[in-house]
């Protein structure tokens, strides 16, 4: 059987192994019979594939059909944990969390400010009850702009949904390298930090198909932390990956949110621990 995913990590891993064999020293090593201006469009096709993504989900955010409004019940995690930070990390480019705190009137931030939409980590830090959310991988309203002479990604949404010769920065591809430049790198530190301090990690909807975000969940698992799956197929963590899952939840994540699975199973394990 093939999905859409794994079509997917298939087309990025096949570009990323052809463009590479365009560089020394495999370029003299292999030998690609493909046609000359196939080969040369390579580099630009995974731009071509953001814009396509891009048009996608502004379609589907103009629908009056869209709304995950399931994703205002994490007001009931920010409840539980009182004077703490919910840490919310999502390898998502929407804007479904930010829309649902947004309605729900939760306190969030992605590490943005708000006045001129320039990253700045220490919004992290503050101790005030609502959802830090970090978006890894990138996000729909994230631009590359020019600041005192060198490029910075800054937040901007409204260019989303009028600016179409604008593309958001998104990391595209399973199996692709992490981004090593801000905010991702910041973004990927705080992930390593939380899942190694953490008592509980949900997860929701992931496919594990990305090294870097497995091994840290491995090793803070068998350190301890106790993960729940949520996934309505049998997918689970490979096994080399080695992430030991504490409970699972085979539903989808609107039906694991309204019916209030995650939220009991969560409670069951604090049940063990002191909260």
């Amino acid at each position: 059987m093939v999905t859409p995913t794994a079509t997917m990590r298939s087309f990025f891993e096949w570009l990323k192994l052809l463009n590479e064999a365009q560089r020394p020293p495999f370029k003299n090593l292999v030998c690609i019979k493909l046609p000359r201006d196939l080969v040369d469009a390579i580099p630009k096709l995974i731009l071509v594939a953001n814009h396509v993504i891009c048009e996608v989900f502004r379609e589907r955010h103009q629908d009056r059909s869209y709304g995950p409004h399931y994703f205002s019940k994490l007001a009931n995690f920010v409840d539980l944990l009182r004077n703490r930070r919910l840490k919310v990390f999502t390898l998502n480019y929407d804007f479904c969390v930010e829309n649902a705190c947004t309605e729900k009137g939760i306190n969030f931030t992605t590490g943005f400010s708000y006045d001129g939409g320039t990253f700045n980590s220490t919004l992290f830090e503050t101790n005030a009850p609502g959802i830090n959310l970090y978006k890894l991988h990138g996000s729909l309203d994230w631009f590359m702009e020019m600041e005192r002479d060198s490029f910075v990604i800054s937040q901007r949404r409204s260019k989303f949904f009028t600016d179409i010769d604008k593309t958001p920065q998104l990391v595209l591809g399973p199996g692709l390298k992490l981004q090593t430049d801000e905010p991702f790198i910041t973004l990927y530190a705080e992930f390593s930090k939380a899942v190694r301090t953490a008592k509980v990690c949900i997860i929701i909807g992931y496919g594990y198909r990305d090294r870097h975000i497995n091994e840290p969940l491995g090793e803070a698992s068998r350190q301890g932390l106790a993960v729940i799956d949520v996934n309505p197929t049998n997918c689970g963590p490979p096994s080399g990956a080695r992430i030991m899952l504490c409970r699972r939840i085979q539903v989808d994540a609107k039906s694991a949110f309204n019916g209030g699975r995650i939220l009991k199973e969560v409670m069951d394990v604090f049940g063990k621990k002191q909260f």
